[in-house]
Parts: C-alpha cells; structure tokens; sequence
C-alpha cells in the first residue's frame, strides 16, 4: 500500500513538473514505436485468419452508428472470413457485390474505434487462430471447430495526442461487458528482449439477448522507450519523466487481446492459450 502511494506522489510530481516546464515550449515527438514490425501471418502455433471486406457493408455500418444515430443494420458486416465467401462465389452475400479482391488479413478499423481515437493515430488488428475453419455443408455456413482459439489482435499507436492509449477497461465496459476478475501476472518470453514481461488479465461476461451469457477474456500491456509495462500509472510517470527530463516526447503503443471462452472450456484454458500466443508473437514484433 506504502509503495503504490508512493508511485502515486512521484506520478503526480513529474506530471506538474512536466507542466510546469513545457506548458510554452514544443516537445518534439519522437516517430520511433516500440511494435516496428508488420505482424506475422504464421508463428508456430498460430495462423492470421484471412477475410474479404465489403465496401457497402462498411458504409452502410459508419452511417447507420454515426450519420443517423441508429442501430446498425442486421445486414452488414465489417469482414467476412475467406471460406464463408467460397459459400458466396466471392460475392458478399447482403449487396451482391464481387470482394474478392478485398483478400486481407489485416483487419479495416471498425468506424467505432474510427470515431473514438484521435486522427494520429495508428491501428493495427488481425485475428489468429490455432486451428483451420471449417465449412458445415448442410447449413452451408463457416464454423469455429471445437478447441478451437480465436484471438483478435489489436496494437495501438499514439501520435501527438496522446488520448489513443488508455486503460482496456473503458472500452470493455463500453461494450457490455461486466468484469468479473482483474489481475496482474509476469510472464516469461525468453526469445524477447525483455525476457519477461507484466500483463494485465481481465476475465468479464456479458448477457446475450437468448438469455446466454458470453464469457470473455482480455489481456494488455504498453510499451513505448525501450518500456513495457502493464501498469498505466508507470506508464505516465515514464512518459512524464521523458518530456520532463530527457525532453522528448514518445509515442506509446498498447497490445490489445480479446477471446472469447469457449463453452466447453474454462476460464483458465483460454488463458494459457492467450498467454502462449503472446510469448509467439511478442519477439517477432518488438522493436
């Protein structure tokens, strides 16, 4: 309790200090960023999923939540997986248009996360997966085979503003979710540079309109100036220790993994998938 009190008093310190010396002077932003590297579409045990995007489906998504304050019509949807388009002869099934040149694995900003960031800053989002979609013939639709983990992916990168990196829970709860555990564990990446690193655990659920509930976990962490920290309050006294006494300003990344829990599994399960994935792909993306 003495030591986060602690931290709490030395945040507040150099966040006034860093006032204090900079409210009339420009700080440059350095453009370095932490997660350099393009992410990969295979590690050992993981593969991006690949979809099309329909451009209509986009459009009619960012008017509908945004222009004219409706709910989003049931008919559209920011992506489709490549197998459920070989349902599709390449089309999207709601406008009848050709997306097959629309292959990707890098996923299009939703427009909710379009509109909530600041415009500097940089997205990136992929799902993985630890298994191959499947096709069900019969109802001619694409499923998530059992034991199956999927992971969506997400680093974001602030610019000069630095409202793009804030703490995961706002946007959890903004989506529904009830957390029903926080925690803090070390985890050791032994390929990485950092060989060891903190990540934040949030287990939450969220009740379905069929009277379900949907369990779901999510992990992340920041890194910024050679830092990596799962602490939010570290991360503005670093960041005020850098503007205030080196006299830069850096930009800030945080990784972003949500999953849902399988049925047949438990909490646990899903994260010792989510906690293997990130030791995979961590080394290959660091700076």
């Amino acid at each position: 309790m003495a030591k986060n009190r602690r931290l709490v008093i030395i945040t507040i310190v150099l966040v006034l200090a860093t006032v204090c010396r900079f409210s009339f002077i420009e700080v440059p932003t350095i453009s370095e960023k932490y997660f350099d590297k393009p992410l990969p579409d295979q590690l050992e045990h993981w593969h991006a999923m690949q979809a099309y995007v329909c451009p209509k489906c986009v459009e009619i998504i960012t008017k509908d939540v945004f222009d004219e304050k409706l709910e989003r019509d049931p008919d559209t949807r920011l992506f489709f997986p490549v197998e459920e388009i070989e349902l599709n002869n390449g089309r999207c099934p709601f406008h009848d248009l050709d997306i097959l040149s629309t292959k990707t694995t890098d996923l299009p900003m939703h427009p909710i996360v379009i509109k909530a960031l600041p415009e500097d800053t940089e997205f990136e989002s992929r799902y993985y997966l630890d298994n191959d979609l499947k096709i069900d013939p019969e109802r001619k639709v694409v499923i998530i085979p059992p034991g199956t983990h999927l992971i969506n992916l997400s680093i974001v990168t602030s610019g000069k503003d630095k409202r793009s990196i804030h703490r995961a829970e706002r946007c959890l709860q903004s989506q529904g979710n009830q957390m029903i555990a926080r925690k803090r564990i070390w985890l050791d990446i032994p390929k990485s540079k950092m060989k060891k690193i903190d990540v934040t655990v949030i287990r939450s659920q969220r009740m379905l309109d069929n009277g379900g509930v949907e369990r779901s976990l999510a992990m992340y962490f920041y890194a910024g100036n050679r830092r990596v920290t799962a602490d939010n309050l570290k991360r503005i006294a670093y960041m005020a220790w850098d503007r205030m006494i080196i006299g830069m300003n850096y930009r800030w990344s945080y990784m972003l993994l949500n999953s849902r829990v399988n049925a047949q599994e438990t909490y646990n399960d899903t994260e010792k998938a989510m906690l293997q994935f990130i030791t995979e792909i961590f080394p290959l993306v660091e700076k």
